[in-house]
């Protein structure tokens, strides 16, 4: 294989990540990872379940809890199927129509990531340095690539699949073909490849380590473009690519920043939390505030943050709060299952009436 190094000039650092342990650990982890037909799927690790929603009316259509090994790991989706990874090493095929799952399989070590296209599905298999291709019509692993280095994310383009995984120098880019046994490229980093994810003819490297995007031309082009966060060791891991942009998910800085792919120009859209993930999908961005166990959904035109979406307990109350409402705000968050809409400057006694009758409820 063809083996390229690429630095960041002068930082010379080999970066250990943050990511990991504590957050992987927390009672409740939404992560957003793919959406199929006009559904978003969102799975919360250690409750066991893969969430489904309808993003028209931000309800609840499903919650899947049928997985042999427990905590959903990893979640990707390609036409008509959603593919459920979970720590004890199982694969599962879940039709996207019936909601239903419809093959599972056992893995190597325990199945993390996950990536699918119609025609081809790949899953990495925890702190082993390898990772697994599986047949889309069984659900089984019908072959295993070694990529030399514990697997950090994956990524489908065209006829490849992209290995983000730790490294000698402190990570490591592999390009394996979708037939092949082993990899073509492979690319050696300075840096640790958090996340990455394909789009508009690039692949986007997360690296929240030293706060950049790193953007590499899959049509051959210069040396990949570095884009600042403005923002070191964030502890975000999520980007995704989608809605006319890429998106990034900025952990302690309690952001998501959108990044122009034609210019390269980025915005912070504050949520007031901290952000773990994020995916891109049916008409808008949806990201993940773990330590309030919900789900945010932004227009991804006006950045205006539409709903905030609580999957830990569906069952709980909501009120709203905006110094921003209208009439139709108002009637938007009533209809997505909120108990009442204030508006900023608050009036004291409505709030004590509000929150009152909403406990008696």
């Amino acid at each position: 294989p063809m083996i390229r190094h690429q630095t960041l000039g002068c930082l010379l650092l080999t970066l250990n990540g943050l990511w990991g342990g504590a957050l992987h650990g927390q009672s409740t982890f939404p992560e957003p990872g793919a959406r199929e037909g006009q559904r978003v799927w969102v799975a919360t690790r250690n409750s066991g379940i893969v969430a489904v929603i309808d993003p028209e009316t931000d309800q609840l259509v499903r919650q899947i809890t049928s997985f042999r090994g427990g905590s959903p790991e990893g979640l990707a989706a390609a036409k008509g199927v959603a593919w459920v990874t979970d720590f004890s090493g199982w694969i599962h095929r879940v039709d996207a129509g019936s909601l239903t799952v419809t093959a599972t399989s056992r893995g190597f070590g325990y199945a993390a990531e996950v990536a699918a296209s119609p025609s081809t599905v790949w899953v990495s298999n925890g702190d082993f340095a390898w990772i697994s291709r599986v047949d889309p019509r069984s659900g089984a692993v019908d072959d295993s690539v070694e990529v030399g280095w514990s697997v950090l994310d994956l990524a489908i383009s065209g006829g490849s699949v992209w290995v983000a995984s730790d490294g000698a120098r402190g990570g490591q880019l592999s390009r394996i073909p979708i037939a092949g046994s082993e990899p073509a490229d492979i690319i050696e980093l300075d840096w640790r490849p958090e996340a990455l994810v394909v789009g508009f003819g690039s692949l986007w490297v997360h690296d929240p380590g030293f706060g950049m995007v790193h953007r590499f031309d899959l049509g051959g082009g210069p040396l990949p473009a570095h884009i600042p966060l403005g923002a070191e060791m964030h502890e975000g891991k999520g980007i995704a690519s989608g809605e006319g942009a890429i998106w990034v998910a900025l952990g302690m800085e309690e952001a998501v920043a959108r990044i122009d792919p034609s210019s390269g120009a980025l915005t912070r859209i504050p949520l007031g939390g901290f952000v773990q993930d994020v995916a891109a999908g049916a008409g808008a961005v949806w990201v993940v505030l773990p330590e309030d166990d919900l789900l945010a959904k932004i227009n991804p035109t006006t950045l205006e943050v539409l709903a905030r979406i609580r999957e830990a307990d569906p069952g709980a109350i909501v009120v709203m709060i905006s110094g921003h409402g209208t009439i139709d705000t108002a009637v938007q968050a009533t209809r997505s299952g909120a108990y009442d809409f204030l508006e900023k400057p608050l009036d004291t006694d409505r709030l004590l009436v509000t929150l009152r009758n909403a406990l008696e409820v």
